[in-house]
């Protein structure tokens, strides 16, 4: 269960080449902000963008200030002197006990490590787990989310700890080898798809003259845009018995107007889909090493008729296309929506332990229990009562 001191020196000695220095502090987090952005630039893993220093940075100012509901815990791991890579780790309060978890729970949708390429982290990944384990005072450690053959998934494999598949089961993709733009990808896809896109497009075009665009961070009307999409989202999940999930946690909007480029690999997106200017659909995507991750879409539920949610995806997918990029990521939770316009998946798995009688108790009997039938039960009920 615990980790003992014993076991710590142990895998120190083992591993004397590595050292783990954390920071627990938001002030010493942005006096590392080029240490981190050192090692993101480095760093060609598409799978780590939720460890970038922009969704970082941003979800430890509005969530791990002083008094703040996290406590930071990021692991800086180094062989010799060298920084090879971040594991960016919190404490929790969640439903009455200390978990250690990723940094940006529950809206980080991968967990993983930024890594060098010229480094095997994984023996120094080990030694950053056991440390924060030993050291948090948390009841529990659960990593949710890991992409089979990251860095983070090759150090859970390698501990003495559960590693279970996770919830979200896997990610869905879709890339395009040997595909010059985006009207390749359009006419690619399979006739059915056209024509579906084709008569779906008409329809919009007959009401009106919709518009697709892609924004960063660093537009004045990203902020703007992120909130019109926040809303559109809760209007979803309250429509669909949904209203408990992290997006309706307090702060969240504070969060993405948070969000801005810092000059890393990674950067925050928004793709709008308008017609006569008015948004019909949007979709918040985290970008880099050839990858545009779709973190959160949304669509007026009053536009629902138009399919805008799949207009906008199509029409994102054709301007990664043309941006050079190399694949679009679904993230977890697989759809009929999202099998139908993805080509590959990756598993994902959950690492977890508990480090406390508490700790035991709460993934036995709730988080792995009551918990999963209470949503069930709850969705279920809304189903019948809508």
């Amino acid at each position: 269960m615990e980790r003992s001191a014993t076991e710590l020196e142990t895998l120190a000695r083992d591993h004397a080449t590595w050292r783990v220095e954390t920071i627990s502090d938001l002030d010493t987090m942005r006096r590392n902000a080029w240490r981190w952005l050192d090692v993101e630039r480095d760093c060609v893993d598409p799978d780590a963008a939720f460890q970038s220093f922009a969704w970082c940075l941003a979800w430890a100012q509005t969530w791990c200030s002083a008094n703040g509901p996290s406590e930071l815990a990021v692991k800086f791991i180094y062989r010799g002197e060298t920084l090879v890579a971040i594991l960016p780790l919190a404490v929790e309060q969640v439903e009455g006990v200390k978990l250690l978890t990723m940094l940006g729970h529950p809206h980080t949708q991968l967990a993983n490590a930024l890594t060098r390429p010229d480094h095997d982290a994984t023996d120094g990944l080990l030694l950053a787990l056991a440390e924060a384990e030993l050291t948090s005072g948390a009841d529990a450690i659960q990593l949710s989310a890991i992409p089979q053959g990251s860095a983070l998934a090759k150090a859970a494999t390698r501990s003495r700890r559960q590693v279970l598949g996770d919830p979200a089961e896997h990610t869905s993709f879709v890339t395009w080898d040997g595909m010059a733009n985006g009207e390749d990808f359009l006419s690619g896809t399979s006739r059915t798809f056209r024509r579906d896109f084709a008569r779906k497009w008409r329809r919009l075009r007959r009401e009106g003259k919709p518009h697709f665009e892609t924004l960063d961070a660093s537009s004045y009307r990203f902020s703007d845009f992120v909130g019109q999409a926040l809303a559109m989202k809760r209007d979803w999940l309250n429509a669909n018995g949904l209203a408990g999930s992290g997006l309706t946690r307090t702060n969240t909007e504070k969060f993405l107007h948070a969000l801005d480029t810092h000059d890393g690999t990674f950067h925050p997106e928004i793709d709008i889909l308008t017609l006569d200017g008015a948004p019909l659909a949007f979709s918040i995507n985290i970008t880099g090493n050839g990858c545009r991750n779709g973190w959160l879409s949304s669509y007026r539920l009053d536009a629902a008729r138009h399919s805008p949610g799949m207009l906008m995806h199509h029409l994102s997918i054709a301007g990664a296309v043309d941006a050079g990029l190399s694949r679009y990521e679904f993230l977890g939770h697989p759809t009929p929506f999202k099998a139908a316009m993805c080509n590959g998946a990756t598993p994902l798995l959950r690492y977890e332990q508990a480090l406390s009688t508490k700790g035991r108790v709460w993934l036995d009997y709730w988080s792995n229990g009551l918990r999963q039938i209470a949503v069930k039960s709850y969705r279920q009920l809304r189903r019948w009562t809508r």
